[in-house]
């Protein structure tokens, strides 16, 4: 099926700050299960143990890969192709994602790890 006037590259543009918020979503939760599973939060580290700091690290890898889609599609907004209408709603779609992904993630920062 094809949108009338829309390329499979626009369309894309739609989709990019919510693909990476889903893969962030599996890989932050897989760590933290895996992490749980090894205990890893009995693994010191600094003030800190193993497995926050890894939480850590994956939400602001999540942040730095959101950040970076939003930078790219406004790097997008001047040119002729993608259609403006088009790239203004990919960029808007993907600061929706990168303020999910703050809401959602945050809590990798101060809530318990394992209950």
């Amino acid at each position: 099926m094809r949108l009338a006037g829309a390329s499979g590259w626009q369309i894309w543009l739609l989709l990019a700050g919510f693909v990476v918020w889903t893969g962030a979503f599996v890989g932050l939760y897989a760590l933290q299960a895996v992490g749980c599973r090894f205990d890893w939060g009995a693994v010191a580290l600094g003030p800190t143990d193993l497995h926050r700091a890894l939480l850590i690290v994956g939400f602001i890898l999540t942040m730095a890969a959101q950040g970076g889609v939003v930078v790219a599609l406004r790097a997008t907004m001047p040119g002729p192709e993608p259609s403006p209408f088009m790239a203004r709603v990919g960029l808007w779609a993907s600061i929706a994602a990168l303020v999910a992904s703050c809401l959602i993630y945050a809590p990798v920062l101060f809530a318990s790890t394992c209950i």
